[in-house]
């Protein structure tokens, strides 16, 4: 598997062991999570552009560091968008917890309604007003 990083982690390790043909997990929780290293796949970026701490730019750098060659963002096993409809599918039961003030808001949105889509029991839950730091303000 290459570098993974971020809540998408949740999502690829459950379509790797449906591409595997593994027994699946009975859930996947997936919290702030990147989905898409590409960023094209919807506007995502470019909304909350201004929200504080996960900006574009040190979005881009901490992809840049993780995933250095530009060939490999598409791959579904670090961009879970992009699997097979049939394999997205194979999905267990999903809960995407998302951050209304994050980069990526939208593309956790998006794919929640790409599983939805295909007929995976999904739920998103957008908590508004908070940020990508919505986890470490938790105890605050």
């Amino acid at each position: 598997m290459k570098n993974c990083r971020g809540g998408g982690l949740a999502a690829i390790i459950s379509l790797k062991a449906a591409s595997l043909n593994l027994s699946m997990p009975i859930f996947q929780m997936l919290i702030l999570p990147v989905i898409d290293n590409t960023a094209t796949s919807s506007m995502a970026w470019s909304n909350n552009v201004n929200a504080p701490w996960l900006t574009p730019s040190r979005m881009t750098w901490y992809r840049n560091m993780y995933l250095p060659n530009e060939i490999d963002w598409k791959n579904w096993d670090v961009s879970p968008n992009f699997a097979l409809k049939e394999l997205l599918a194979k999905s267990p039961q999903t809960w995407i917890a998302a951050a209304e003030l994050d980069i990526l808001c939208q593309e956790a949105e998006d794919y929640g309604f790409l599983l939805k889509q295909l007929n995976v029991n999904t739920t998103v839950v957008v908590y508004e007003g908070s940020t990508h730091s919505l986890l470490i303000l938790d105890g605050m």
